[in-house]
């Protein structure tokens, strides 16, 4: 199956590098800022040219989208293509550790050196990035950005859109609302 990335910056060079690493490269870069791409090395077209040459079925999406203080543009993404019938492909670098009984949901991104344990769900589209660990139990929201470095105990629970900064840690059993933001380095010790 055909496979193209959905933008173009610094998320999509590490998207890229975990699917060559997986034995798999993209067909084709998709990004409205053609000439400011920050990937080389691959054809690069706009949305417009994309939908013109590949339609749903034929080919598998990942979004390369990443997300700074709000997931937003990177959900928008993600549901646009959807509605369209586009599906995503989950994508897991394989110096992850997952255990069995993570249950993982369309689009999700697990990367390089991260860690989720056992009988966590991770959401739709959501990011767990480099070297983060989500410890049991755990429900890790839709469209949800878990910046590196970042630290989870078990039983949290974590809202669609949000976005937890680089380093910060969130204690055993806390709830975080929708859209929430932690900043880097936070220790979160209550529900917000």
């Amino acid at each position: 199956m055909s496979i193209a990335v959905l933008g173009g910056g610094g998320h999509a060079k590490v998207v890229i590098d975990c699917l060559r690493v997986n034995g798999t490269e993209p067909s084709v870069i998709v990004d409205p800022e053609v000439s400011s791409v920050a990937v080389k090395g691959f054809e690069v077209v706009t949305e417009s040219v994309f939908e013109e040459r590949f339609a749903p079925g034929g080919i598998v999406l990942v979004n390369g989208v990443g997300s700074v203080r709000t997931t937003g543009r990177r959900r928008q993404v993600f549901d646009r293509f959807k509605m369209r019938g586009f599906a995503f492909a989950t994508v897991i670098h394989p110096s992850a550790v997952l255990a069995g009984s993570v249950i993982v949901h369309e689009g999700a991104q697990i990367m390089a050196g991260a860690v989720v344990q056992p009988d966590a769900i991770i959401g739709n589209n959501t990011i767990i990035n480099t070297r983060a660990s989500v410890d049991h139990d755990c429900r890790i929201g839709g469209h949800v950005h878990i910046a590196p470095g970042v630290t989870i105990s078990g039983g949290v629970e974590i809202g669609d859109g949000s976005h937890i900064g680089v380093g910060a840690t969130i204690v055993q059993g806390v709830r975080l609302g929708p859209d929430s933001f932690i900043r880097a380095g936070a220790v979160i010790t209550e529900s917000i």
